[in-house]
This record gives structure tokens, sequence and C-alpha cells, in this order.
């Protein structure tokens, strides 16, 4: 009886909603994709694509409801995903491809594979790659994604009447009507043109948007009274400022893990967007240390600690910039430990003790 209402399965409905809208053929609208179709939160250890052990109810009560009122609110398309559910890897199960999601839920979308996801059913024990794509494809897998096994072996299977020419045609059939649904045999470009890009990518008000956000996504933990004033904002009358850190002037990182198209030219850096800001202040960089070095007597660090420090103490304000490269969190880089990598803990902790000598700001 009814949809779930849970969190989960409210914005579930709101995400597809939101990017399919009310017209698949408009230029706006996008096919949303509801994934990791399932239990893919529920990775042992937490670690990305491991195994899954999950009770029945938890299955139903859990995992299920905000994928299937995702299919409720017409989802065009679901993504299978990396790991095993109680021993079978979602690639390869009929069970949650076809029982449920087809017959239970009379979903009449296509079904992608993950990113090599057929491939990677090899490290889970299925077989060879014919019986890798022979399985996904049974499974309900309708399109795999980047690798190719499904191109590579399904000819010959089909020639040797090893996979029915049923299966492949009710696939592509899932396909092609989702191409068509969403118009791309009248245009495969979908609107797109050079022009179109640059009236709507990067625009200044796209960009004021984004800026927005950022501005009201931003944490202070502490914004400590220094004086008779906060630390922040700087004040206007500082006449020299320490920047201290490598991700200062870094313009890879704050794309992020998954930035899809972003480009470091587009980037303005924590350095340059100071100097842009405080035209008439004294700016000055240290890099600090590495952050990608274990070992923390490293001559390297000792330099950089002590030139960072230099810099803080002829300072009148510093600002410290701290944390991880774009690839050391996201899909498939788990970190077991949430400290600061290398050696920036020592180094935050040399520049603080330069800031109490010599009474200097530390935003």
């Amino acid at each position: 009886g009814g949809i779930d209402l849970s969190v989960g399965s409210v914005m579930a409905i709101a995400q597809v909603r939101g990017f399919q809208g009310d017209n698949l053929r408009s230029n706006t609208a996008l096919l949303a994709t509801a994934k990791h179709f399932a239990a893919y939160g529920g990775a042992e250890a937490g670690r990305d694509y491991n195994i899954v052990s999950v009770s029945e109810r938890d299955l139903w009560d859990l995992y299920l409801p905000p994928f299937e009122a995702a299919v409720r609110a017409g989802v065009g398309t679901l993504m299978a995903s990396f790991n095993e559910i109680n021993g079978t890897p979602a690639h390869a199960s009929d069970w949650l491809m076809t029982d449920v999601l087809r017959r239970r839920w009379s979903f009449g979308g296509m079904v992608v594979s993950d990113w090599t996801g057929v491939l990677e059913l090899l490290a889970h024990g299925i077989g060879d790659s014919v019986t890798a794509a022979r399985r996904a494809l049974a499974a309900g897998v309708d399109m795999e994604m980047s690798s190719a096994l499904y191109r590579a072996t399904l000819m010959n299977e089909l020639r040797a009447g090893r996979v029915p020419q049923a299966v492949i045609d009710t696939a592509v059939h899932r396909v092609l009507r989702v191409k068509a649904a969403i118009g791309l045999f009248d245009d495969p470009y979908r609107g797109s043109s050079t022009e179109r890009e640059r009236r709507e990518i990067l625009t200044p008000t796209n960009r004021a948007a984004a800026r927005e956000i950022a501005r009201e996504a931003i944490v202070l933990l502490t914004n400590r009274v220094t004086g008779s004033a906060p630390a922040l904002p700087l004040r206007k009358s500082v006449g020299s400022l320490a920047v201290i850190g490598s991700l200062a002037n870094d313009s890879g990182a704050p794309l992020g893990s998954w930035h899809g198209a972003g480009r470091r030219e587009d980037v303005v850096t924590v350095l340059a967007g100071l100097r842009r800001a405080l035209p008439g202040v004294r700016i000055g960089y240290a890099t600090g240390v590495p952050l990608d070095t274990a070992r923390i007597d490293d001559d390297r660090y000792a330099a950089g600690i002590a030139e960072a420090a230099a810099l803080a103490a002829s300072a009148d304000a510093v600002i410290l910039v701290l944390g991880e490269h774009a690839d050391m969190s996201g899909e498939s880089a788990s970190r077991s430990y949430l400290g600061l990598p290398g050696a920036q803990l020592q180094l935050a902790r040399a520049v603080v003790r330069a800031a109490r000598t010599s009474n200097f700001d530390t935003p």
C-alpha cells in the first residue's frame, strides 16, 4: 500500500522531477538515473564496492523504497551498483533487476551498468568475460558503460545459440525507447552548440549563484576575539598578510574529486583571490609542507615549517589553507584517518605559536 515517504524517498521523487521536468524533450531537461541499485551504502566497513550482507527486511524497509519511489515518479533509468548483495553482485542479480524492478515495480525504462561494472564481475568470481556478459544481460543490465564485454562476446554467443535473440532485442528495445523519449533521434545533441555554451555556461549570473551557494555552505567553527574585535572579517587596516599552505595556490583542489568537466583555468585560487581583493595589502606566500608524504621528520617539512613561521611572524594577519588534495577522498578513495594529511598539523601548530609570540590575527 502506497509509496514510502521516508526522507530518502521524498528526495528521490524531488530529484527525478527536478531533472526530468514535465517534458523530456526540452533542452533543459535531463534524463534522471536512480543509483546505485541497490544497497550501495551498506558496504562492509564503509568501503566502496565492498560486499553487502543485509537482511531481507532491511532491504525492503531501508534500501529499496527510495528506488521504488523514483520508479513511481517516472525515472527513466537506473544504474546497477558495484557491490554484491548477500553473495550475488548487483550486476548479475536477476532477482534485483528483473524480479523486483521489472516484475514487481513494472519499470519500463533502461538499466545501465556502473563504469566497467560488467567487467568487474570478473573480480567477483562470476567467471570469464563471456560468462560475465551473459549473466549481466540476463539479469537485466541493458547497456554496458565503459567496458566492452557485450560488444566483444555477445555476437558469437548469439550465433552459437547460447544467448537468445529475444534477450538482446529486449535490451536494445529498452535503450532505443529511452533515446526516443528524450528526442535523440530528432536532435542527437539536444540543442547543444558552442553558442549556447557561451551563453549558458559560466555566465556571470551562474557564477554569482555558485558563489552565494558556497558562501552559505561555509561553516565558521570559531571566530575568536583578539583585542577588541573578532579575527574575522579581516580589518581593513591590515597592512600585511601571510598566506600559508600549498592548497592556497592549488587550482585543482577546489574543483573537488568529482568535478566532471571542471577546468583548472576557471578556478580562482585562494591566493589569487586574496591578491585581487586586497590590492593595497602586502601579501606573502609560503607553501608550508607537502600533503602526500608520510614521514614527518623529512627535511622538507622542517624547512617548510621554518619558512612559514618566519613569514607568519612578520605579518599582521595569517591565513592558513589546510586540507586534502582532490583525489584524497571520494569514490574509491576512502581514508582510514580523518586528520590532516602529512605534517599540516605540525605546520599549523608552528604558525599558531608564532601568532601568539607576534600577537597578530589568525583567522
